[in-house]
């Protein structure tokens, strides 16, 4: 009997909003903090550089998975890598981070990054608990451009992330917010790699948990 109970709730939770569209965007809750002392961040001031139809860029994608199958995710991609660039950046530059969406005045900082995502996939996959629950699972690709103060690229990172799980649930009233919070965390991982690799190649000096 608990195992139909259970059944029957999952089912509720993954089909509410079939035949739906569900918007997310950027929640400055989900990017994770990082308590740096003031000797440990970058001297300087960063800018982060989004073109304004890379800003606006959406996605809109069905789940890989047969388990909500029904349900199309819209994301405001260029939104998203935007607030989560900007904020895990100002943790990170002593003088903060300035956001664009044109190439001007460049010379003024210490670090320029041009951060686009471009690819998204996200499945509920309910066969990885036997039917029993669900683990919300995200894939996704990034671009990460350095440009000079000549507007100039001069590194570019590209970053996959594999299969990326979030907490598994039996009920959720809000399943995409769940793939969600995990595209921002790979996305705030990316770019804490990507000025890993430009000021710490040999001993990384920016780290957050799971």
């Amino acid at each position: 009997m608990r195992s139909l109970i259970q059944y029957c709730i999952l089912i509720i939770s993954v089909f509410v909003f079939s035949g739906c569209t569900m918007k997310t965007g950027y929640n400055p809750t989900y990017v994770k903090d990082m308590a740096l002392a003031k000797n440990e961040k970058i001297e300087g001031r960063a800018l982060v550089y989004m073109p304004k139809d890379e800003l606006e860029q959406i996605i809109s994608a069905k789940p890989t998975s047969f388990t909500g199958q029904a349900l199309t995710l819209e994301v405001p991609s260029g939104e998203i890598v935007k607030g989560v660039s900007v904020k895990t950046l100002d943790n990170i530059f002593l003088d903060g981070v300035d956001f664009s969406s044109r190439a001007e005045n460049l010379e003024k900082y210490k670090l320029i990054i041009k951060p686009k995502m471009v690819s998204f996939e996200h499945e509920y996959n309910a066969l990885k608990n036997l039917g029993f629950a669900i683990t919300p699972q995200v894939r996704i690709g990034a671009e990460m451009l350095v440009l000079n103060s000549k507007n100039e690229v001069v590194d570019r990172k590209y970053y996959e992330s594999g299969n990326i799980d979030g907490e598994t649930y039996m009920i959720n009233l809000q399943p995409t917010e769940a793939i969600n919070k995990i595209l921002h965390q790979s996305l705030q991982k990316f770019v804490i790699k990507a000025i890993n690799e430009i000021y710490y190649k040999d001993k990384p000096m920016f780290i957050i948990g799971n």
